[in-house]
């Protein structure tokens, strides 16, 4: 009973989305939730996370196969992060899995198909379904319209995640690069020529050693004739004020070397926000530049096998 009534209510709402589509505007906003809006945003979401792993493949290119994967790894858990929580989205909204899938594909299929055709009348009809006004001039203006409205946090997902494989592939390439300079020292040395023993017996090392203690001998008993006591304490005093300067030098030392910390670490966040950001950026440029599914498995495809493809990525 309970099954047949999930699935009696899943069909109503694809053909509430159906009739929404066909309707435009004051019949779409009557719906909650918005559901060509839970489409459209579910779609560029994976695409967006299509391109993360792109960009991240290309970055960690340069490196071995183990380093490779390694690096690779925070992309792949990303992108299957953002496509299951996309599933659960969609069977939310439609109400059970099947016909999840099915609203989804129905949807890509018919986005793309259109959107290559450069359907203005679809174009203006989707915009005004989801709430955007004025209406985007053209696919790309929406794609990029809903990313800001609808997808900010996305986005500053995407950017930190590329962010941090950047300064990972940047760390590595950068280890190799010293490992190599040290190989080749150890080789240029390994080249040099014998080391040759100074001939210096130490003869002269050792009288200098016995003069300077006899000195020692000498200076100690003339202190001594002097007041071992006078000199005594003249001596505390200033191994006092010697190890208060020393002491007050180790602290500055810390002190600035605590600074010297602080301003690295907060120029490392710094850096890494701008490399977020512009990678945030770019991601926004090239997926608001495409039709849409511009890449991964089903890249280039439009209309029904787009569809298809897109569904079996999100509920495969």
């Amino acid at each position: 009973m309970t099954t047949m009534m999930m699935n009696n209510g899943s069909r109503m709402k694809k053909i509430l989305f159906a009739l929404a589509l066909a309707t435009g505007t004051a019949f779409a906003q009557q719906q909650e939730p918005n559901i060509p809006l839970e489409m459209l945003v579910a779609f560029i979401k994976l695409d967006v996370a299509s391109e993360v792993v792109s960009q991240a493949e290309n970055m960690a290119a340069p490196l071995k196969e183990k380093s490779r994967r390694k690096v690779l790894a925070p992309a792949l858990e990303y992108h299957d992060g953002v496509v299951d929580s996309i599933r659960e989205r969609l069977v939310a909204v439609i109400g059970d899995a099947e016909g999840a899938q099915e609203a989804f594909g129905e949807f890509v299929g018919t986005y793309t198909e259109l959107a290559s055709a450069n359907d203005m009348d679809f174009l203006s009809s989707i915009s005004a379904m989801i709430g955007l006004e004025p209406a985007p001039s053209s696919y790309g203006e929406l794609r990029g319209s809903v990313i800001e409205k609808f997808m900010p946090a996305d986005m500053e997902a995407a950017g930190r995640i590329l962010s941090a494989i950047q300064a990972k592939v940047e760390n590595t390439l950068k280890k190799i690069a010293e490992k190599k300079r040290k190989n080749s020292l150890k080789d240029s040395e390994a080249d040099a020529g014998e080391f040759v023993e100074s001939r210096d017996d130490g003869a002269n090392s050792l009288r200098s050693f016995a003069a300077n203690a006899k000195a020692r001998r000498e200076k100690a008993i003339a202190e001594a004739q002097a007041g071992m006591a006078q000199v005594a304490q003249e001596r505390s005093v200033a191994d006092a004020e010697y190890n208060a300067k020393k002491q007050a030098a180790a602290q500055a030392e810390a002190a600035g070397m605590r600074s010297l910390a602080e301003a690295n670490a907060a120029a490392e966040a710094e850096a890494a926000q701008q490399r977020a950001n512009s990678w945030s950026s770019r991601i926004k440029a090239v997926v608001s530049a495409g039709i849409g599914a511009g890449t991964g498995a089903f890249a280039g495809t439009v209309g029904s096998r787009a569809g298809q493809s897109a569904a079996r990525a999100v509920f495969k």
